[in-house]
């Protein structure tokens, strides 16, 4: 994900004060600080495992890892801090069925029946809402941020529209950054967000089958 963490920097660096982060998009959120990291960690294993069965995501022959594949619409502006710049999931991308012709990763045997990115990431959701209890009071709405600031709207379009390039153009033609259409993920971990962005801090990361991995 190194272009995109070099996007996220670049933005960071050059619009201040913002922030620099790592490329992420949230699945859960609204745990409460005083649940234990242990009871935290059990729970998300459990819920973990129970999603990769139900959605078949399991490591291809000769990878190491099970990745998830998102569909990325074009970068726009949003509404608040953590909002500011944002590319939202897309609906529509289809996990490939058949990993023989396809140049990424897939999620799914090639005989599974065909699901989208975005319905495997609704479902894992769904199933963490189930095993924590809890149900976060606002809709889901996933999406990769690639910038926080407190700049209104107006502002943060401008930067989109001075910064990114038309998909498919390449990095940085024209001065501008290339916008990625996909983003493959293959872990996932659990982040203290106490005190201002950078204090916060991982505390465990998982692969998508639910085993523990070094962070």
């Amino acid at each position: 994900m190194a272009p995109l963490q070099d996007t996220i920097t670049h933005l960071a660096e050059r619009h201040q004060p913002a922030p620099s982060f790592a490329p992420h998009v949230t699945f859960y959120s609204g745990i409460d600080t005083s649940v234990p990291v242990e009871q935290v960690k059990a729970t998300l294993k459990t819920g973990l495992q129970r999603w990769s069965k139900e959605c078949e995501l399991k490591a291809l022959e000769g990878e190491a890892d099970a990745v998830l594949d998102l569909g990325l619409d074009l970068p726009t502006a949003g509404t608040f801090f953590f909002q500011a710049i944002i590319q939202p999931v897309t609906e529509d991308f289809t996990i490939p069925a058949e990993p023989s012709v396809v140049d990424v990763d897939t999620t799914l045997s090639a005989d599974s029946p065909k699901r989208t990115g975005f319905e495997a990431l609704l479902k894992g959701r769904q199933i963490l809402e189930q095993v924590f209890e809890k149900k976060p009071p606002k809709p889901y709405f996933p999406h990769l941020s690639l910038m926080y600031s407190d700049k209104d709207q107006q502002a943060l379009q401008a930067i989109v529209d001075e910064e990114f390039s038309v998909p498919g153009t390449g990095v940085q033609q024209g001065g501008k950054l290339d916008v990625a259409e996909t983003v493959g993920f293959s872990r996932v971990t659990v982040v203290a967000c106490v005190g201002k962005t950078e204090e916060w801090k991982e505390v465990a990361r998982f692969d998508l089958e639910g085993n523990e991995v070094d962070q």
